[in-house]
Parts: structure tokens; sequence; C-alpha cells
């Protein structure tokens, strides 16, 4: 089984290794790992069981196409009801007071729905915000999106639905990542890296098993997610975090399950919980 647990503020999910796991969405064998840790992260994000049979959240398990994931509506809707469309600032890791905010609040041109991620970036010091196949560029110091924009995110090299953006240490690159993959762009350049995307799980987290397979493009992809903005004053909207973009990355994790045995349960669960400090 799976479980959510909660102890000292903090909520915890866990796989019991004797399930009949199975990662691919064609496979009807045993319990999809994706779409149990969709629904056990439902619950630590606060959601309760729904009375939708139709909902991810419903109180059983049942199969559903993983490719091209969506949130079903009452799933969505139970999400937006807990956060809504709103964005937290933070100062020195603390929460600044009055928020988290309406969206809409930012600024005007800034889509009141939803974004996708925010990006401080530093080469030329412009806030950068990131929606569906658009990106807007925000003059903190007119509280607006620039007239020019939205604009194609094809610029970025990176494909609809960013889930996250930041710069590397050393300012030469940003990264952007959805799910278990991450782009790279040269800032100096000014162009995308080529040979990605490529497995965050791998690169970054030094786990291993072969490259999970690329994400169809998402145009029209309309899952919900809530921005977290790091800083106070100019430069306020910097290096987001989606909350649900965890259940993706857990889901790419899926891939390793192939391996059986506590060795590869080990592994997973050792790269599951080493990614939660990283983002």
């Amino acid at each position: 089984m799976a479980e959510k647990c909660g102890g000292n503020g903090k909520n915890e999910t866990h796989f019991d290794r004797a399930e009949p796991w199975t990662w691919r969405g064609d496979d009807l064998s045993g319990n999809d790992l994706f779409l149990v840790a969709v629904h056990e992260l439902g619950h630590a994000l606060g959601l309760e069981h729904s009375s939708d049979p139709s909902a991810i959240m419903a109180p059983f398990y049942q199969w559903m196409d993983t490719e091209d994931f969506q949130l079903p509506d009452d799933d969505r809707r139970g999400i937006q009801q807990l956060y809504g469309s709103r964005h937290w600032v933070f100062d020195e890791g603390v929460l600044a007071p009055g928020y988290p905010r309406p969206l809409a609040e930012l600024g005007r041109g800034v889509p009141g729905d939803r974004l996708d991620a925010a990006l401080l970036w530093l080469p030329s010091g412009h806030t950068y915000l990131f929606r569906g196949d658009k990106y807007y560029r925000f003059n903190e110091a007119l509280g607006a999106v620039d007239p020019e924009y939205p604009k194609s995110i094809e610029v970025w090299g990176v494909p609809p639905g960013p889930r996250g953006a930041f710069m590397g240490p050393d300012e030469a690159y940003t990264y952007f990542y959805r799910s278990h993959l991450y782009w790279k762009f040269d800032n100096a350049a000014l162009r995308p890296l080529p040979g990605h995307p490529k497995s965050a799980l791998r690169d970054w987290l030094g786990c291993g098993g072969p490259a999970p397979p690329r994400p169809s493009p998402a145009a029209g992809e309309d899952a919900e997610v809530v921005v977290l903005a790091l800083g106070a004053g100019p430069g306020a909207l910097a290096a987001p975090l989606a909350l649900l973009g965890l259940a993706g990355l857990l889901g790419g994790g899926a891939v390793l399950w192939r391996r059986r045995g506590a060795a590869a349960h080990a592994r997973l669960r050792r790269c599951q919980r080493s990614l939660l400090p990283r983002v």
C-alpha cells in the first residue's frame, strides 16, 4: 500500500515494496506508481478523498491513461480551492507579511489564473514570467508587463508549461525543468544548448538506470501550479517552485522501478527524498 503520514509538521508519502508496482501506462497487471503517487501527494497537499469516481482523489485505485496525463477537473477544482491562483513572497526564507496574495495583484498584464514559472534573469535584471507557450517580461518599477509581451516561449528552447526556472551558481546558464527532465539555456550565447532535454534524476541526483522517455509537447496543457517567489521588493519574483511538479518528478522516478528488489527500492526512495531540498 501507499500512504501519507504526517508528524512533526511534515508530510511524508510511503510506498510499500510488497505491492505489485508498475510504471508503464499500458501495464494493467499491478498498481501504477505514478497514479498512486499523484493520489498520495494530493493528500500531502491537503486534499481529502473525493466522491467523484472520475477523480484521482477517489477513495479507490483506478487505472487512468498516464500518457500526457491531465489532472481531472474535480481534482483541479479541489487544489484551486485550497491554494487558489496566488503567489508567495519570502524574505530570507521567511514568508513576508500579507502573503499569499492573488496573482492579479502583481501588476497589469500578469495572467490572473496561473503562472508556470518565474525567473529573475540576472544578465539583464529583468523578471520573466512563463505561462503555457508564452512568456512575459515584468517591469517591477512600473508594476506591469512590458507592452510588447507576451512572446513565444520557443526562444528559450523549452516546451510549453515549464514547471520551474532558475539560474546556475555561476550565472552562465539558465535551467528549466518539467517532470523528470531539464533544459539548459546559454546566457552568453542567448541560445538553448543542444542535446536537451536530459534526465534530472540521472544528472542532478546521480540515479542510475536508462534515460527516461521525453514527454510530448504540452500545448494547451492546463495543470494548475502554485508559484513561490523568493525575495522582497525589486526582483521578488525569483526561483519559483511548483508544488504539483513534485508529482511529475516522482512519476519520472518510476522508470527506476523496473529493477525489482530491495536495492532498487532503496535507490528510488533515496532519489525521491534527496530531491526535496534542491527544489
